[in-house]
């Protein structure tokens, strides 16, 4: 849900620079496999059947390249710090890779 939420709002900046005569190469970055899977593998399975049709929105954009698809582990994941409690020193090294630290 949160990859497809991110798809839509990354499209949505691409329209918006692209009317302002702006293109850039987006990359989604996700830390869980699963979700990567699904929307880069074309083929519907009984595994993912429940998984609502707007949520496949990610699945034909990649098609269409639209943007790139990539894997961050969770210790590399700088927007962890915006979801969930991190240890202290995963933290700090969150805070530093954001700039939000002088």
């Amino acid at each position: 849900m949160a990859l497809a939420t991110t798809a839509r709002q990354a499209l949505w900046y691409i329209n918006g620079l692209a009317q302002l005569s702006f293109t850039i190469p987006v990359e989604l970055k996700a830390d869980n496999t699963s979700s990567i899977n699904v929307a880069e593998n074309p083929i519907n399975n009984p595994k993912t059947k429940h998984i609502d049709v707007s949520y496949h929105f990610t699945k034909e954009h990649l098609i269409r390249k639209s943007f790139t698809l990539s894997y961050v582990s969770t210790g590399e994941n700088l927007t962890d710090i915006m979801t969930k409690g991190l240890p202290s020193m995963l933290h700090d090294r969150h805070t530093q890779g954001l700039g939000l630290t002088e």
